[in-house]
């Protein structure tokens, strides 16, 4: 399942034939910037809900690629794209959306060079093939952590690569919080394992303070579950003086 949907993006000063997939056009007519033979067919790529298209999935079968301006790519080459089609541009305009326009008239800044299309006697049917995936959105994260153990310090860890995405912070002197949203993942490792910190508790003197048991982590949300590790450096062998907490979500 593509999970996303091509859809073209109309205009209204633009004529369109018996689909939004066609343009209707008169002979000898020729193509050229916001005259009456539009010289550019645009489509827009759109997620499903729940869904991202990072432009970094999508292309066009057959087609070089090449890094455009800002966060964009430029394509051209057969047998992806044919005459009348000069090159295309696909330009990532929010996270649920590509949009892919193909160019039937030259332009100089993307290096799209060949003559103007020219509507012949006959009608022309292209095809272009697009290619690529949508992502799982990314999911929101928001754990609060109450210390069942006042005389005790947290440490929080973010697991590698998702620094940019969460952030922990002090509510209180027993309360610690996380929050923000995980970076999409490709449709193929959803539901694995998806480890996010790891939230550690220590006593405030491990040569004079022990845990007596583990604390329980009871703020958790039925989305998040966890396993723990159990730290012991304590003056006496068999001291509880930490434990730590790997968190994960479904």
């Amino acid at each position: 399942m593509a999970n996303y949907t091509i859809i073209r993006h109309t205009e209204s000063s633009h004529v369109y034939g018996c689909t939004n997939w066609s343009t209707f056009q008169e002979v000898n007519q020729q193509a050229a910037e916001d005259m009456e033979f539009d010289g550019t067919i645009v489509w827009d790529i759109k997620a499903n809900p729940g869904y991202v298209v990072p432009l970094n999935n999508f292309g066009i079968v057959g087609a070089a690629s090449a890094p455009g301006p800002g966060n964009s790519k430029l394509l051209r080459g057969t047998p992806g794209l044919i005459l009348p089609i000069l090159g295309a541009h696909m330009e990532q305009i929010s996270s649920t959306l590509i949009r892919c326009t193909f160019y039937l008239v030259p332009n100089a800044a993307f290096n799209f060079h060949g003559s103007p299309a020219i509507m012949p006697n006959s009608d022309v049917e292209i095809q272009v093939q697009i290619s690529g995936c949508a992502d799982v959105a990314g999911e929101s994260v928001h754990i609060i952590f109450e210390k069942t153990c006042i005389n005790s310090e947290s440490i929080i860890e973010i697991s590698d690569g998702r620094e940019q995405y969460l952030a922990h912070n002090i509510l209180s002197e027993t309360t610690d919080e996380v929050i923000g949203t995980l970076e999409s993942t490709s449709v193929d490792v959803k539901g694995e394992e998806n480890y996010i910190l790891s939230y550690t508790l220590n006593v405030n003197d491990p040569t004079t303070e022990r845990f007596e048991h583990p604390p329980v982590l009871n703020s958790l949300t039925t989305d998040y579950y966890y396993t723990t590790d159990l730290i012991y450096e304590g003056k006496s062998e068999g001291d509880l003086t930490g434990v730590i907490y790997n968190i994960f979500k479904y």
